[in-house]
């Protein structure tokens, strides 16, 4: 059987059989603490990965939990029949390998992001030195320039204080006077040439002062650009260092789930005749109910045939076996929601939700497959079950692992199909209290028993079964397509 998920984690997504073992106070082996929780370990688990190193978006960090509690809920489906002892260690045997994958994905990134915040240290360092490098060179270069500045500034100094005084036009004068015309225009062509030179001190004072600006201009831009690259080089340290850091924790946290998941699977494997033997059993109890509803089915076959050889004979024929006609459109209880195909012949037994699935599942522990003869809707405690169809009770009481476990018989199917003629019961286990008793005939939606989580399970649920034959079938197929 498989159990559904307990009151106080049906919203919080924990596994069903850690809500007991949380209050146990149950230790792990290796866990370094007497007073470790499962519970309390596989949460950590959870986090140890991705939340340490910072990595993954929120999303990504729910999808992942969603992903482990989903893999703890169909462990402790799987282990219910098992000692609290084994249903502990399965569960952190569980969330350490359904968790693995992920904080390993954390190292790797982590790593991988430190490796790249080294390169980006290396690539932000090579930056600042020729960022240094050319402030170092505008600065010599503006040196330069400010030194021949001040040397025109001299000269041009003088030829304004000439020109000011009019020593300039005083020359001119003298240049007409004494002297024949070649001396004359010898002192013409001396004065054009000092006019040249002023001229030409004046274009390289200019010039001198647009070089020196422009080698400031960009003495300041590369000292601007060595200081950015100098405080992207420390950020990227920074964030290296942290990296490295975070790379370390998922480490140890890669480390902690490997060690155990490893604890856990010994536990697990110590105690694993014990865990078969207990299983077993509670597959034995599963055939005895088969082989309680087959000797039924040939009962009401039989029942079925001296009926119809009455009714030939023009008697009046009567079923009396089950008291119920199974076959007829209506059901043999008023309000039945069966329309002549197997989907919707029950009704729903409990307003739920479904916690788990009918069908064979793989054992990753002992490495069998185990069937789950029902499907299981989870309900609180002491929610209400009424009879899915009506029948009569053939089973009520005390059974293993079923706990209180009551089976219906409702009579031959008279519908098309492989399932024509064969005989249909409903079985409900787990249940807190049963309100009826074997040979009682119950109507559709009476209310026959409380839901609990009584047996093999951990959490409030029902267990519900169909059984063609004897033989368990998806009751999937029979309930109506609205899980409601």
């Amino acid at each position: 059987m498989s159990a559904a998920r307990r009151r106080t984690r049906f919203g919080a997504g924990a596994c069903a059989l850690l809500g007991a073992l949380a209050m146990s106070g149950l230790a792990l082996p290796g866990s370094g603490s007497s007073d470790l929780t499962a519970q309390t370990t596989v949460t950590n688990w959870v986090i140890a990965g991705s939340l340490t190193t910072g990595s993954g978006s929120s999303s990504d960090l729910a999808a992942r939990k969603a992903q482990v509690d989903k893999a703890l809920a169909s462990a402790s489906d799987m282990y219910e029949a098992a000692s609290a002892k084994v249903q502990a260690a399965v569960a952190s045997y569980t969330a350490a390998t359904t968790e693995l994958p992920g904080a390993q994905s954390d190292l790797a990134n982590a790593k991988g992001a430190v490796i790249a915040a080294e390169v980006g240290v290396d690539q932000a360092n090579v930056a600042v030195t020729k960022a240094q490098n050319a402030a170092t060179a505008a600065s010599a270069l503006v040196a330069a320039d400010d030194a021949k500045v001040t040397a025109q500034r001299a000269a041009i100094s003088d030829v304004v204080t000439a020109v000011y005084e009019g020593s300039a036009f005083l020359g001119v004068g003298s240049l007409l006077t004494d002297g024949s015309p070649g001396e004359v225009l010898d002192r013409f062509g001396a004065a054009n040439e000092i006019v040249d030179n002023q001229h030409r001190t004046l274009d390289e004072y200019v010039s001198a002062r647009m070089t020196a600006k422009d080698a400031l201009n960009k003495s300041n831009a590369a000292a601007k650009q060595a200081r950015d690259a100098q405080t992207a080089a420390a950020a990227a340290l920074t964030k290296s260092r942290n990296m490295d850091v975070a790379a370390q924790k998922a480490t140890d946290a890669v480390n902690t789930l490997i060690g155990q998941s490893k604890d856990a699977l010994a536990v697990a494997q110590a105690n694993k005749t014990t865990t078969l033997a207990q299983e077993k059993e509670l597959q034995k109890e599963s055939d005895q109910v088969t082989a309680q509803l087959k000797k039924q089915a040939a009962a009401d076959r039989l029942a079925a045939e001296e009926a119809a050889k009455k009714k030939a004979k023009g008697g009046s024929g009567s079923s009396g076996s089950s008291g119920s006609s199974g076959g007829s459109k209506s059901g043999s209880g008023s309000g039945s929601t069966w329309s002549g195909g197997r989907q919707g012949y029950f009704i729903m037994p409990i307003h739920g939700w479904k916690s788990s699935n009918f069908g064979y599942r793989f054992d990753p522990i002992y490495k069998r497959w185990q069937l789950h003869a029902g499907v299981d809707i989870a309900a609180a405690g002491g929610t209400p079950i009424h009879a899915a169809k009506a029948g009569k009770v053939i089973r009520a009481g005390w059974d293993g692992g079923y706990g209180n476990y009551t089976c219906v018989d409702t009579g031959l199917y008279t519908g098309s199909g492989a399932d024509h003629n064969k005989d249909i019961a409903n079985c409900y286990a787990h249940q807190s209290r049963i309100l009826v008793h074997v040979g009682e005939h119950v109507s559709l939606g009476q209310t026959i028993g409380l839901v609990g989580e009584t047996g093999a399970a951990t959490g409030y649920h029902l267990h519900f079964e169909v059984r063609v034959d004897g033989t368990p079938v998806q009751p999937l197929n029979w309930l109506p397509k609205c899980f409601c």
